[in-house]
């Protein structure tokens, strides 16, 4: 069973809340022992982490006007054992959160107090209390007989099935084993909309994952499921099919279709599952970042057709600083290659045996691949011109922009980086500036015509540009024109004065070249 749109409580959260209480359920009538071994090397632990108000809406003592934050906050959780975590949830008028905290409040104050005593000094005796309860089973056992009390239960509902029960990282595992062919009947309410009938024919046909809500699920035939699927449906859960899966090694490759050359694009470790019509593999690449999926027509008589599709997922990337995104380089690598025609290769093994090896290319997404590139190329300028001036920039998926505005960016790394330098055969034309003049200065003197001498001249923006990217505005360094090797010309009034302007061209001469960048 899944749950969605709950506010429940990360492991962090939930491990200070068990150790606060001491390892101990916080019912001051009960204060069980919640952990213990388990064969040699592991834990059972029969301990919730229950939320005093509920953690979704439907549940018990919820609180609307609480903030997903607050739910899910310390202060809005007690540690209790399995059995009082059921308890407090079936009778809300009796169990309010005012006596919950209360229990909270009173089991922290005894751990706090047994703190570094040896277990016969503590205020309460935990053996004690299981001894009194378990007269003849040790600690471990008492935890042990939890569970089987709670099998005992659901088996005694439907003994077609085995029932082993359980606590894994923090949530309760219920494991149902039929003993025997179980016939029974599930009924689906097929609300508009639910895409129910989709789901089960895909599910059968394709072997996909099919999940609905239990409150639009019944089951006759078993006491035992329709049980839990009473019980579940106060939380607001999920009942989820899920195909038979088999776990398979993936090579992906990009190939020039041409040439016939390869790179290596990943190494990763899928699922293959499948029904009556196709078979189908899914894995993450770049720590999830990238989707690989590959379905292959599974019909008799029928020629063996295979796609292969790939979705991003950015979403680990919003917010964050974009010197740090990972993975960039490689995908705008692949995406780069995907835009030139190469094809994808991809081969699938299952312990040593190749069982797929193919590939395909995606000449008809050229559309989608343009516009991956396009935001990938602009997100790597972004992130060049972010280091390269030392200014934190934040990625977000909703940057919007424009190719010109790509393209400055481009520009911009190019003189950040001193590759301003203008070619010669671009220089057609000879340069001429007005310079304002300035009678301390003798620029007529300086700019004499004298042939022979190397000239250099540097001319500065009075202003600064501002530039945004992602959203942010960030203020670049001034702008910079170096000048060299010319004879200059000018052209001036007899008689200047300060604020006159004086024409200046410059005629290349041994060694011309012209060079923008930014002055630092």
């Amino acid at each position: 069973m899944s749950k969605r749109n709950r506010d429940n409580f990360t492991v962090k959260t939930t491990t200070i809340m068990r150790q606060r209480a001491g390892e101990v359920c916080s019912n001051p009538k009960c204060q069980v022992s919640t952990a213990g071994p388990c064969g040699r090397d592991r834990v059972t632990s029969i301990g919730v982490g229950a939320h005093i108000h509920a953690a979704a809406p439907g549940g018990k003592r919820y609180l609307a006007s609480m903030t997903s934050e607050e739910r899910m906050a310390i202060e809005n959780g007690i540690w209790l054992c399995a059995n009082c975590s059921i308890m407090i949830d079936r009778d809300a008028d009796v169990y309010t959160a005012e006596k919950l905290r209360q229990w909270r409040y009173e089991a922290e104050q005894r751990a706090a107090d047994g703190l570094g005593k040896r277990l016969g000094g503590l205020g309460f005796d935990v053996k004690s209390i299981i001894d009194h309860q378990y007269s003849k089973h040790s600690l471990v056992e008492a935890i042990a007989k939890s569970h089987r009390d709670q099998e005992g239960f659901l088996e005694g509902l439907d003994s077609r099935f085995c029932v082993s029960s359980g606590f894994v990282q923090g949530r309760q595992r219920i494991e149902l084993r039929a003993k025997e062919p179980v016939s029974m009947q599930l009924q689906v309410k097929a609300k508009s909309g639910s895409g129910y009938m989709e789901g089960f024919r895909d599910f059968f046909d394709h072997g996909k994952k099919l999940e609905l809500d239990v409150g639009d699920v019944s089951i006759h035939g078993s006491r035992l499921l329709s049980h839990i699927l009473m019980e579940e449906a106060q939380g607001g859960g999920k009942l989820v099919f899920s195909p038979a899966v088999h776990a398979v090694s993936a090579r992906i490759e990009v190939v020039n279709p041409i040439t016939g050359s390869s790179e290596h694009v990943a190494e990763l470790v899928g699922e293959v599952s499948g029904g009556s019509k196709s078979i189908r593999f899914v894995a993450e690449a770049f720590d999830g970042i990238l989707s690989i999926g590959f379905t292959q027509d599974n019909l008799i008589d029928s020629p063996k057709v295979h796609t292969i599709n790939m979705h991003m997922n950015l979403d680990q990337w919003e917010k964050q600083p974009l010197k740090s995104l990972p993975y960039l380089r490689k995908l705008i690598s692949l995406f780069r290659r995907l835009q030139d025609g190469w094809d994808v290769s991809m081969t699938l093994e299952h312990k040593g045996e190749t069982m797929f090896a193919g590939r395909g290319g995606f000449q008809s997404c050229q559309n989608e691949i343009r516009d991956v590139v396009r935001f990938l190329t602009y997100t790597s300028r972004a992130r060049s011109v972010s280091m390269l001036l030392g200014k934190q920039l934040f990625f977000t998926k909703a940057a919007m922009f424009s190719d010109k505005e790509s393209s400055e960016l481009d520009e911009i790394i190019q003189l950040l980086e001193g590759r301003g330098q203008v070619p010669v055969e671009s220089l057609t034309n000879t340069i001429t500036v007005d310079v304002a003049y300035d009678e301390k200065a003798d620029q007529i003197g300086v700019l004499d015509e004298t042939e022979g001498v190397r000239r250099f001249a540097r001319f500065i923006e009075n202003e600064t540009q501002v530039v945004e990217v992602f959203g942010q505005w960030i203020k670049l360094p001034q702008r910079s024109v170096e000048i060299t090797g010319f004879t200059p010309r000018i052209k001036h009034k007899k008689r200047m004065k300060n604020g006159d302007f004086i024409k200046l061209t410059f005629e290349p001469a041994e060694g011309f070249s012209v060079v923008r960048g930014y002055a630092r």
